[in-house]
């Protein structure tokens, strides 16, 4: 049976994962900036500020592709009823930060949090991640996505009913982050009738 929730390939020349590299990383073949090698941050949960390590982007979309956590997610879909068990098992799944690797999810100075702060942003990757909640038939709303030479990848959200859709640009801050995010809003309004979540110009949004 197919896996919807496998990650749909956008139409960058990306169209298959080549075999595994002498660290067992799964790279992609036809990519010569190596955007799919780049380290990301991983995290227990989405309430957990610190990560637990990093795994490459190529690696979590693999994970998601062969479904190594399907019986998490397929829990949290069977009770989207109940938004208290909903948002309780929600919390609990593995998270990533796609733009950034950081020290501390914390970027903004916070004197309640001494240990947050702009100095927590290790690395970039150039990923902005759109996020579409509550779409109106997302199979068929990733597949358009998909074959939009902007996007990278395109995968259903844990709940089921949305999409997170990661684009590529030239970014080496936070604010550039935030600028091309504006214009990811716009294109997504423009191009198809979404609107993108707001929180997705952080850049340490998992």
């Amino acid at each position: 049976m197919e896996n919807k929730d496998k990650p749909g390939l956008g139409g960058t020349g990306l169209n298959t994962f080549c075999a595994a590299d002498g660290n067992g990383r799964n790279l992609f073949e036809n990519n010569p900036q190596k955007i799919f090698c780049q380290e990301i941050s991983v995290f227990n949960g989405v309430n957990n500020p610190n990560p637990i390590g990093t795994l490459t982007i190529s690696q979590v979309l693999e994970d998601i592709r062969h479904g190594k956590w399907k019986n998490q997610i397929e829990n949290v879909r069977s009770v989207k009823d109940d938004k208290t068990k909903y948002d309780a098992l929600k919390e609990e799944l593995k998270a990533v930060t796609f733009s950034c690797t950081v020290k501390y999810r914390g970027l903004t100075a916070n004197p309640d949090k001494p240990q947050s702060g702009p100095h927590n942003l290790l690395t970039t990757t150039g990923i902005i991640v759109a996020d579409l909640d509550k779409i109106e038939n997302p199979l068929a709303v990733k597949e358009t996505l998909s074959s939009d030479p902007n996007t990278l990848f395109a995968f259903l959200s844990p709940g089921g009913g949305g999409l997170k859709v990661g684009l590529f640009f030239q970014i080496s801050s936070a604010e550039d982050h935030k600028k091309l995010f504006r214009a990811v809003q716009l294109y997504f309004l423009r191009a198809y009738g979404q609107k993108i979540d707001k929180l997705c110009s952080d850049i340490a949004r998992l």
